[in-house]
C-alpha cells in the first residue's frame, strides 16, 4: 500500500474542478471532498490556461448533455435552449466562470501557470512518450515544468506517468495514489 501524499502543492485537473463544482456527476463526492482536505491544509493549487480552455469545453458538455446534470440546474439555466438562445449559453458560461474563479480563490495559493512555447514543446514530448491527448499532456508538462510534485485528476488517461505523482480522485478508486 501506498503511503498517503504530503499534499503542499498540487496540479489540478480540470477533471477535479468540475467535479468539485457540479453534485450528481460521476466522481463528484470524490472530488468535493479532495478540495475541501486541500482548502483546510491551505494546499497550494496550481492549473493553467489550458485548464480554463478544458473547462470552457467541459462545462459546454455538461450543458448539451441532458443526461450530464441535475435536471433541477438543467431547468433553472434553460439548457435544452443551449443550441437556440445566445441568452442561455451567456448565463451557463458566466455562471461557471465565477463558479471556477470563486473556487480557486478560495486557496491559500493558487497560481495560473501561463502558456509558453517551451511548456508547448515539453506538451508535445509528453504526447509522444505517453501518449496522452494535447490538453493532458499541457497540464503534465505544466506541473513538471514548475515542479509541481502531485497532478490530481478524475482522468485514469493520466496512469502511466511518473512524474509529477498522479493522485486519481474517483468516487469508486479511493487508492492514495498511483504512479
Amino acid at each position: 500500500m501506498n503511503p498517503r501524499p504530503v499534499f503542499t502543492r498540487v496540479y489540478l485537473d480540470t477533471s477535479v474542478l468540475i467535479g468539485a463544482l457540479h453534485p450528481g456527476i460521476p466522481d463528484s463526492a470524490a472530488c468535493a471532498s479532495f478540495v475541501e482536505m486541500l482548502l483546510q491544509s491551505r494546499t497550494r493549487v496550481y492549473v493553467s490556461l489550458a485548464t480554463r480552455l478544458d473547462f470552457g469545453r467541459a462545462v459546454r458538455r455538461l450543458a448539451t448533455k441532458p443526461d450530464k446534470l441535475l435536471p433541477d440546474l438543467r431547468s433553472t439555466y434553460a439548457l435544452d435552449h443551449w443550441g437556440t438562445n445566445p441568452l442561455v449559453r451567456h448565463r451557463w458560461l458566466t455562471r461557471e466562470l465565477k463558479l471556477l474563479d470563486t473556487l480557486l480563490g478560495q486557496f491559500a495559493s493558487a497560481t495560473e501557470i501561463p502558456l509558453t512555447h517551451d511548456l508547448w514543446r515539453g506538451s508535445l514530448d509528453v504526447m509522444g512518450a505517453d501518449g496522452l491527448d494535447a490538453t493532458d499532456a499541457l497540464h503534465v508538462a505544466a506541473a513538471r515544468a514548475y515542479g509541481i510534485p502531485i497532478l490530481a485528476t478524475c482522468d485514469r488517461d493520466f496512469r502511466p506517468i511518473a512524474d509529477p505523482m498522479i493522485h486519481l480522485v474517483r468516487d469508486s478508486d479511493q487508492s492514495p495514489a498511483q504512479n
